[in-house]
């Protein structure tokens, strides 16, 4: 019985030395855990990878190392390395062909899973928000855009009041002028009496033509501003379009402000043509160069060109009939140019002026601060490939 008892304790001693053993040998494995830092390895050929890189390591978390290729994961508790297409990727998810970089994270067998897994998914959340940041400055950029088209059409539209006031006036002068040359026409006998006035009727609706392309000319606004400038429109549109497309569509408000888009878009697009139409009404040059009032100083130039005829016509009593009925052929002419020329540029202007305010309001404007939030929000650009 005794000997039994003893080798019972024994064994029982035995077990604990064996437990404390083991025990011992684990508290020893557990102080000799994996480290506990993250590596991140930029080899990014553009900016993104590097701002990136030392937001992580200039944090207030002690865990990101910066290292070099060739860090290995036995020295860390993952090696999380950025990768050289990262910066370039990033400009091509508007396109036709976007393109997702590899991020690849090798981990040490044992790191802490949880501790990894975060570091990836704060890797992965900083990448989305450049990835945001660049599409929201390009938005920007044809913001900025829109807002010289939209100056443009306000020096236009300011012009083209001043120019309408005085098309008026000329409307005014010119009956006046048609009432004189209808007598010419119907007594060639008095006509030659009525030389003089009519000389003088000519000569001031040469004058408020000059008039009427000086209120243009004041603008300094050439047909190649508003060319440019549409040009300049239609560029920023085609650069934000794409971005608002690719967006989630969830806000109905959203779908509104691409449709207004695209149809200012298609308005600048057509700018050009309408200028064109415009020229050949005067018979002016379309030349990039042409300023607005050249269309009105072509009409005072035919005017004075009547002029001319009819005091060298006035020893012709013969064709004095013939050179009234000109003469009010001609003014009907200049009638028909102002007109319509004043009716196309107040329909551009308003096109121009109500499009880009229109789009001015839909695209909204963001600090920088305001851009990087919100790009912070949005999603996930990268494939994460673990090994």
């Amino acid at each position: 019985m005794a000997n039994s008892s003893f080798r019972w304790i024994t064994f029982v001693a035995a077990g604990l030395v064996v437990a404390g053993t083991v025990a011992g040998g684990v508290i020893a494995t557990h102080d000799r855990g994996a480290p506990d830092d993250i590596a991140i390895v930029n080899s990014d050929t553009g900016p993104v990878g590097a701002a990136i890189s030392r937001s992580l390591t200039e944090s207030d978390s002690e865990k990101w190392t910066e290292a070099g290729p060739g860090a290995q994961a036995a020295d860390h508790a993952a090696v999380i390395t950025l990768p050289a297409d990262l910066s370039t990727s990033l400009t091509t998810f508007t396109s036709a062909r976007p393109h997702r970089a590899q991020l690849t994270v090798v981990t040490n067998e044992q790191a802490d899973t949880a501790l990894v897994d975060a570091a990836v998914t704060e890797v992965t959340r900083r990448i989305s928000a450049a990835a945001v940041d660049n599409n929201l400055a390009a938005v920007a950029q044809a913001r900025g855009s829109m807002q010289q088209a939209a100056f443009t059409s306000q020096l236009l539209d300011a012009g083209v009041r001043t120019a309408s006031g005085a098309a008026d006036q000329f409307g005014g002068e010119a009956q006046q002028m048609l009432d004189v040359l209808n007598s010419a026409r119907t007594g060639a006998g008095a006509l030659t009496a009525r030389l003089g006035e009519v000389h003088t009727a000519l000569g001031q609706a040469g004058t408020q033509a000059d008039d009427l392309a000086g209120a243009f000319d004041a603008t300094g606004v050439t047909l190649g501003d508003i060319s440019s400038s549409a040009a300049a429109m239609s560029s920023g549109l085609d650069q934000v379009l794409p971005v608002l497309r690719a967006l989630p569509a969830a806000d109905p408000r959203l779908t509104d402000v691409i449709g207004k888009l695209e149809a200012l878009n298609t308005i600048a697009s057509r700018t050009t043509s309408q200028l064109t139409g415009l020229t050949q009404l005067t018979g002016s040059s379309s030349g990039p160069d042409v300023g607005l009032g050249t269309v009105l100083h072509d009409a005072a130039h035919r005017l004075g060109t009547v002029r001319s005829e009819l005091d060298r016509g006035a020893a012709l009593a013969g064709r004095i009939p013939q050179l009234a009925d000109e003469a009010a052929g001609q003014l009907q002419t200049a009638l028909q140019t102002v007109g319509s020329g004043v009716t196309q540029m107040q329909l551009i202007s308003t096109n121009l002026t109500d499009q880009t305010g229109t789009a001015l309001a839909a695209l909204p404007a963001h600090s920088s601060g305001g851009q990087s939030a919100l790009a912070t929000n949005l999603s996930d650009p990268v494939d994460v490939v673990r090994q």
